[in-house]
């Protein structure tokens, strides 16, 4: 619960006109407007603004204290907030204040969540807006010179959706490939494989105390195993290291003229590339419908087919 001497009279601050403000407002159906639903709002609403603060701070925490600097007693009830910053705490209030309002106002327009909301912050807010089926009929949040934010259920079901959609994403053990890209210890040691053929990022995920490894790695193209998350559509979306294997550069794989010339790998016997593939199809053509079960598992059936072609 929010901690109540943050909001007792006696702390109530005359106003700072550069300080950031955040002002709240809340209406109870047929017009009333009760207290404690102010008070879960509220409540709600302050867990919102410490998560982004956390987010947003070089330590991963709230450091942000909020007054509250005026208030009505008639309905509908409002509120206004005030951010005080400890003196030796770089000030980001402006920018949480910010991102609460677009973050909030991103969601009621039905474009996705935000991307500076996490999963503990989309909660808290999910349980805010689930106060609009809960006695209180309106809330709306403003900030001097911004437009107001008027959140509806929309916000709520957008925000179900997206964890529905978490919901279906599966696990599997399983390797990615790719360049090693982002390394990061922000929210935990982490780094990103780009796989180039379909052009997608996967974040991956290590234990705690292995981030030297990546580092030594970053740029060069590796070879990622563990338990991967997988989106609805089949993708990789992230993974739990478990190993990392550094690959060869493109530039120095064999090339098709590796095989070429004198002594060289020669899979044709001496036949021209062209003929020989036309030989394997007419060969592969010829054994249709009784070879193909043999064909896929077989490795009999493949050698038989090899030599029909060089005989």
């Amino acid at each position: 619960m929010t901690e109540w001497s943050r909001f007792h009279p006696n702390h109530v601050q005359s106003s700072d006109p550069i300080s950031q403000k955040l002002t709240i407002l809340v209406e109870g159906r047929d017009g009333g407007a009760p207290a404690e639903r102010l008070v879960d709002v509220l409540d709600k609403a302050l867990a919102v603004l410490r998560n982004i603060d956390a987010q947003s701070s070089e330590d991963g925490k709230s450091g942000i204290h909020w007054n509250f600097i005026k208030a009505t007693t008639n309905s509908p009830l409002t509120l206004t907030l005030e951010a005080h910053v400890p003196a030796k705490r770089r000030d980001t209030s402006r920018a949480v204040v910010k991102s609460y309002m677009r973050g909030m106002r991103k969601l009621e327009s039905g474009k996705g969540v935000p991307s500076d909301f996490g999963d503990e912050t989309l909660k808290e807010a999910r349980a805010m807006l689930g106060l609009l089926e809960r006695g209180v009929s309106r809330m709306e949040f403003s900030e001097p010179g911004e437009d107001t934010v008027v959140p509806t259920p929309r916000s709520a079901a957008l925000i179900d959706e997206f964890f529905g959609r978490r919901a279906a994403y599966h696990l599997a053990d399983t390797t990615v490939e790719g360049s090693l890209e982002t390394v990061t210890i922000h929210g935990g040691e982490a780094f990103d494989v780009f796989d180039q053929l379909n052009g997608t990022r996967v974040r991956c995920i290590l234990p705690d105390g292995h981030i030297s490894e990546p580092v030594n790695a970053l740029g060069k193209r590796v070879a990622v195993s563990g338990r991967a998350k997988f989106s609805d559509k089949g993708r990789p979306i992230s993974i739990e290291v478990e190993s990392i294997r550094v690959l060869r550069d493109k530039k120095d794989l064999p090339s098709a003229s590796d095989f070429e010339g004198e002594g060289k790998l020669d899979i044709t016997g001496g036949m021209d590339s062209e003929e020989f593939v036309r030989r394997l199809r007419d060969c592969l053509s010829a054994s249709t419908g009784t070879q193909t079960a043999s064909w896929d598992g077989s490795s009999k059936s493949r050698t038989s087919a090899m030599r029909s072609v060089n005989s």
